[in-house]
C-alpha cells in the first residue's frame, strides 16, 4: 500500500528544496543531518526539525516562516531566528493536528 503524504509536508518540502536549489546548496552542505533526512524533508515524508531550520536560517539566510507556511515575515532587528523557527514549527504542527482531527485547537 502506498504511503499517503500530508499536503502540508509536501508543500514544506517543495519550498525547502526550492530554497536549497535557488541558493546552490547541496544536501551535504546542510551537515546537521544526513542527506537522507534532507531528501525525506524535500519529498514530503518528514517535517524539518528546529536544528535544520536554525542552521539554514543562520548560515544561508533562509526565511523559516516562508519555508513552513509560504508566507514571508518582515524581519526586525530584535528577531531571533531560533525563536521564529520554534514558533513557526509549532504553529505548523498545530495546523496539521487540527486538519487531522477536524477540530480547531486554538481560536
Amino acid at each position: 500500500m502506498a504511503e499517503q503524504k500530508d499536503e502540508t509536508l509536501v508543500m514544506i518540502g517543495q519550498r525547502f528544496k526550492k530554497f536549497r536549489k535557488d541558493n546552490k546548496i547541496s544536501q551535504e552542505d546542510i551537515d546537521v543531518v544526513t542527506p537522507v533526512v534532507i531528501s525525506r524533508i524535500e519529498n514530503g515524508h518528514r517535517m524539518p526539525n528546529v536544528e535544520v531550520l536554525i542552521f539554514i536560517a543562520n548560515k544561508y539566510g533562509a526565511d523559516i516562516n516562508w519555508i513552513l507556511t509560504g508566507e514571508t515575515v518582515k524581519k526586525t532587528a530584535s528577531a531571533s531566528s531560533e525563536l521564529i523557527a520554534r514558533v513557526t514549527l509549532l504553529e505548523t504542527r498545530v495546523r496539521m493536528l487540527e486538519k487531522e482531527s477536524g477540530k480547531e485547537l486554538f481560536k
